[in-house]
């Protein structure tokens, strides 16, 4: 059962509400009364069960409405499986599929279910769809990009350049006294505009860790720089967080007097303040997948970077190796960037040598998997 696919995907019909417009591939598409967090609308495409598919209203984090549609199944079954299906950009147009297999008691004898969940990325209106029911994966991957490569929101306004990254990522804890890894996976979605004379830069980057009780972990890093024409970062707001809980805040205000004040928080503690000295270049935030084109002869700069070190700059430092390789150095971190033949890249691994706030010792691969612009 849990190899069972369609042949052809259903007729497509145009569903519009709740300023989006998007094109189902099914019959009988209908809404369920809106919430103040989302609006849900199931579809028939000729299996058992429905697709449910809910546009989110307001701000949320990818890995974090997974989380908890995970957490949900958990609760209740017996796991078999669960993986990342595909991470893709059809358009620009980030789709994320997850599955899990499980086993449930049904009158006193042991099931078999098949849940899949599908994240339709978007900055305003994203939208989770489910089907819970034995085989049927690609098809629902085959829904879900077709729904994303026709899908309109009313409120969007385009970023001039998109960067999507899709995450493989391998995090190993404390590898010599469990001899387990925990596999996370995601995507990063870099977007640029001008606004008001000046260049604002977000960087949203996603992931999905299962922990080595079972458990599951949403990490989310949310940046947003202003910078000005010559490149000098003029503001910025940086925040990452675990389970939708806000593990540091780091806020950068305008410079003044040849300094950026800065203030931030480390969890639930009390809020720090400080002084950020504007270097004689100009303070840059650390964009090495951006600078790695520009490092054949290589390249030393120094930078901030809130993640590593939330009030301090770093030196960073780019290193030509043969080929299409180049090497980003960073305190503790380092990375390697593989190069298309323009110059931009398209692979990076990297690795953190230092214990950071958790036992963890980092190794990582990313892969482009969209770039419009620059």
């Amino acid at each position: 059962m849990f190899e069972r696919e369609l042949d052809a995907l259903p007729t497509v019909t145009r569903v519009e509400k709740h300023g989006v417009k998007i094109s189902v591939p099914g019959r009988n598409p209908t809404w369920t009364e809106a919430t103040a967090d989302g609006a849900t609308f199931r579809f028939d495409i000729g299996t058992e069960q429905p697709v449910s598919c809910t546009v989110i209203l307001k701000p949320a984090d990818p890995a974090f409405v997974l989380f908890k549609a995970l957490s949900i199944v958990d609760q209740k079954v017996e796991i078999i499986s669960q993986r990342t299906v595909s991470i893709t950009a059809p358009d620009g147009r980030v789709v994320w599929v997850y599955e899990v297999g499980y086993h449930v008691q049904q009158d006193g004898k042991k099931a078999a279910g098949h849940y899949k969940a599908a994240w339709i990325d978007d900055h305003t209106r994203p939208i989770l769809c489910e089907h819970d029911e034995p085989g049927y994966l690609e098809t629902f991957a085959r829904i879900s990009t077709r729904m994303a490569t026709d899908y309109d929101v009313s409120s969007t306004s385009p970023p001039e350049t998109v960067e999507i990254w899709a995450r493989r990522n391998q995090l190993y804890v404390d590898a010599a006294r469990t001899k387990k890894d925990v596999v996370p996976t995601g995507f990063e979605r870099i977007s640029t505009w001008t606004e008001g004379g000046m260049t604002v830069r977000e960087r949203r980057s996603s992931s999905l860790l299962q922990l080595l009780e079972g458990a599951w972990q949403a990490v989310e890093v949310l940046e947003t720089t202003r910078s000005r024409p010559d490149g000098g970062l003029h503001s910025g707001l940086f925040v990452a967080l675990e389970n939708n809980v806000i593990m540091r805040k780091v806020e950068v205000g305008p410079p003044k007097n040849g300094a950026h004040p800065i203030t931030w928080i480390e969890g639930d503690g009390k809020e720090q303040r400080g002084h950020l000295a504007i270097p004689p270049r100009g303070l840059s935030v650390a964009e090495p997948n951006l600078w790695a084109r520009r490092g054949a002869q290589g390249l030393k700069r120094t930078v901030f970077a809130p993640e590593v070190a939330p009030a301090e700059v770093l030196g960073l430092e780019l290193l030509p190796r043969k080929g299409d390789q180049v090497v980003a150095v960073m305190d503790s971190w380092s990375a390697d960037y593989t190069l298309a033949d323009d110059g931009k890249p398209q692979r990076r691994q990297w690795i953190n040598t230092a214990p950071l706030v958790k036992p963890l010792l980092t190794v990582g691969d990313d892969l482009v998997v969209y770039r419009k612009g620059r």
